[in-house]
């Protein structure tokens, strides 16, 4: 009914039942902390190989350790604060603050080289995409394409980072021609990795 009323198109319709979304974690009704759970909210994990499989665990695990990582993140984001040039990037941690964090945890290494590491913060900083595609016709779409973030990332966007940075440190082949299937078991999956880096 909703293709013969004009709705949606035919492609829209089929691809409700051929590809339904999977389901999410329901972390508001986790019973965790309020304030882990409003940080969380805004947290966009959806690019990370795996998402939604590995969600409730990721949530358990950065929930486990958030008061830590919450003073690692405030530490390192006042570590630059006599040269900031305004009073947000005293509360964010810039690029050089990250940098820093990486030299002292020894986050590269020789096959993880730190302008990967680097990577995972300009993704972590950037400003998804607003595309949505019509329902009525797939044509149609309105919004924007991703863009260039702020320059320095708050809470939630570290601790994208650090989810990030975890599967893609433990996986440096991931991003290569013909390795980003994780067919054969050949990766180390969420949140093995987050829980290991960590």
């Amino acid at each position: 009914y909703a293709n013969f009323l004009g709705e949606k198109d035919a492609h829209a319709v089929v691809s409700e039942f051929q590809q339904p979304a999977l389901p999410r974690y329901d972390y508001a009704a986790s019973g965790a902390d309020e304030k882990w759970i409003a940080v969380y909210s805004k947290m966009d994990l959806s690019h990370v190989y795996g998402f939604p499989l590995w969600e409730e665990s990721v949530f358990s695990v950065l929930g486990q350790n958030y008061n830590e990582l919450k003073l690692v993140f405030q530490q390192y984001a006042k570590s630059g604060s006599s040269g900031s040039a305004t009073a947000q990037q005293l509360f964010t941690m810039q690029k050089t603050e990250f940098t820093n964090l990486s030299l002292d945890c020894g986050l590269a290494n020789e096959s993880f080289s730190q302008a990967r590491v680097t990577g995972c913060f300009e993704r972590a900083n950037q400003v998804d995409d607003t595309y949505k595609t019509s329902a009525s016709n797939k044509n149609v779409k309105t919004g924007k394409s991703a863009e260039k973030g702020d320059i320095g990332l708050e809470l939630h966007e570290f601790l994208e980072a650090i989810v990030l940075l975890s599967f893609m440190r433990a996986n440096p082949k991931y991003g290569q021609v013909g390795k980003n299937d994780g067919a054969k078991n050949e990766f180390i999956l969420l949140p093995e990795c987050l829980s290991t880096l960590l």
